[in-house]
């Protein structure tokens, strides 16, 4: 590995390719700007700049666990989401910029409500929760998560955010929710597990292998958590209140607009910016 930051990374843009890691000068300038505490603009300014030996090391280890499988995210240890810098690792699902538009779709269903009280069910690392707190001050927001190791994330998030409008619960769906609050919410949005397990032994090796299975698989076609809280959510929300859920899979939406229009109106599938059908909502008459 070469001695200035230039060359090295030249050398792990390379490492990366040959190990088939999709956007490999991206994940490059990622990891050396991690290592040496640099936004991307600083490290081009600095091509020429050493590298010591103990540095190169360093990076080396970051590199072969990368190039072994492990998520971008775990090796740095965070994700930027929206306005926010979560921290991730092992046992919690890396947010991804598909959620970022459910956040903005709930950003939408939420104008022109006065103090809005909103449900997160299995908010993982706090991503759709913090965000909605901290975008609308007024909000405010349940978090529930059944994985501890998941909500340990949420809360080292929920501590370095500042926010007092987010009261994480620990549990399952709805479970840690407060009884009173039954037919008060106008919002519950989610982005539950949804995949089946075909699908899942077909994910990319970051997501099948070093990703938590719980928060991706849900029952042979992927469905259970979603039939589940579109049963649940009804005694949850208020009259007008709406349900989001972030899935995938035209299939899958077919059922899904079935059980929802049972129960709810407005029922609705919006596609994400590749125009893949993505989330799906109703809301309770």
């Amino acid at each position: 590995m070469g001695q200035t930051v230039g060359a090295v990374l030249d050398q792990v843009t390379s490492d990366l390719q040959r190990s088939g890691v999709s956007g490999a000068r991206n994940e490059a300038e990622i990891l050396l700007g991690h290592l040496l505490k640099l936004r991307r603009s600083d490290l081009y300014a600095g091509l020429e700049q050493p590298v010591t030996t103990a540095q190169a090391a360093e990076l080396d280890k970051m590199v072969a666990s990368r190039c072994a499988g492990r998520p971008l995210q775990y090796i740095t240890g965070v994700q930027a989401f929206r306005r926010l810098a979560l921290k991730v690792g092992p046992g919690v699902l890396v947010p991804r910029p598909e959620t970022e538009m459910l956040v903005e779709r709930c950003l939408e269903l939420l104008s022109g409500v006065a103090d809005p009280r909103v449900v997160d069910l299995g908010t993982g690392s706090g991503a759709i929760a913090l965000s909605l707190a901290t975008e609308r001050p007024d909000c405010r927001v349940w978090a529930t998560e059944i994985s501890e190791d998941a909500l340990w994330w949420a809360e080292a998030n929920l501590k370095r955010s500042g926010l007092t409008n987010v009261e994480l619960g620990y549990g399952d769906l709805f479970s840690p929710l407060p009884a009173p609050e039954k037919g008060n919410f106008d919002l519950i949005v989610s982005n539950p597990p949804y995949l089946s397990q075909e699908e899942l032994a077909k994910a990319p090796p970051e997501v099948r292998d070093h990703e938590p299975e719980m928060a991706l698989l849900s029952g042979d076609k992927g469905l259970a958590t979603c039939i589940r809280i579109i049963q649940e959510a009804f005694v949850w929300l208020k009259s007008g209140g709406n349900l989001v859920l972030e899935t995938a899979g035209i299939s899958q939406y077919e059922d899904l607009r079935m059980f929802l229009a049972r129960r709810y109106d407005g029922v609705q599938i919006t596609n994400d910016l590749t125009g893949k059908a993505r989330f799906v909502e109703g809301r309770r008459p």
